[in-house]
């Protein structure tokens, strides 16, 4: 099991082996779970799918590698722990991004939520991040079993025979650029909690921007009783 890349190794035993074999595994079916969500337009439920998968991601690295974290489902502190370590993948993830996977996570229940307390989500934007973050960690852990037989890990077979649930608007895995892939009709949900009344919308845009934005307003509070939904083309695409 390695450690920083796979010219590293480092020997784990008993629970500290179970341990890290549960968060890769259940890292990658969480978001092979996620994506599926995604693609069936289930906006919420697929952040929330993403935030235990790259949590799960995250953890093995900073595990390995020498720290701890012990909140839970939390992938903005992960972040920030990470950049603390000075882990170098750190440098290719997007803080918001995780920002509002974490704020997404906590709707599960509202009695916790303040008043006004708001995400955004993009589909395909979102999805195209998550790819990234993913591929971005998957690569710098593996695993050598006697107990594994060839070696090939369930990420690998779904690579080889090219699994729809991990290929199904996967830009990296087709070798679509992702401006490309960006260019497509958006959809898009906002969630805001209007005094104790959740309020969400949903929309459509001709195509996302590939930025480093995840963080959207688009619903407007004008009064204790009114609001308005902003011009989101000129929101995202400006």
């Amino acid at each position: 099991m390695s450690k920083n890349d796979l010219d590293n190794e480092l020997a784990l035993t008993g629970k500290a082996a179970k341990r890290f074999l549960g968060l890769l595994f259940n890292a990658y079916r969480d978001y092979k779970a996620a994506r599926l969500l995604f693609n069936s337009g289930l906006l919420r439920e697929a952040c929330s799918m993403a935030n235990q998968a790259l949590e799960k991601q995250m953890k093995a690295y900073i595990e390995v590698n020498g720290g701890k974290e012990t909140q839970k489902h939390n992938t903005v502190a992960l972040f920030n722990t990470m950049k603390h370590m000075k882990l170098k993948p750190v440098n290719k993830l997007n803080r918001d991004f995780f920002t509002v996977l974490t704020k997404v996570y906590d709707t599960r229940y509202y009695e916790s939520l303040p008043s006004k307390f708001r995400y955004t989500i993009l589909k395909n934007k979102f999805l195209a991040e998550l790819d990234h973050s993913y591929l971005t960690l998957r690569p710098l852990m593996g695993i050598k079993s006697e107990n594994f037989g060839n070696g090939m890990s369930e990420y690998d077979r779904d690579v080889e025979i090219k699994e729809p649930v991990l290929f199904e608007n996967n830009h990296i895995l087709n070798n679509i650029s992702k401006p490309e892939f960006l260019r497509q009709k958006e959809f898009f949900e906002e969630f805001i909690l209007w005094g104790s009344s959740p309020l969400t919308v949903y929309g459509t845009l001709p195509y996302s921007r590939d930025n480093a934005k995840f963080i959207y307003s688009g619903i407007k509070i004008t009064s204790s009783t009114q609001f308005k939904i902003t011009d989101w083309d000129n929101e995202e695409l400006k």
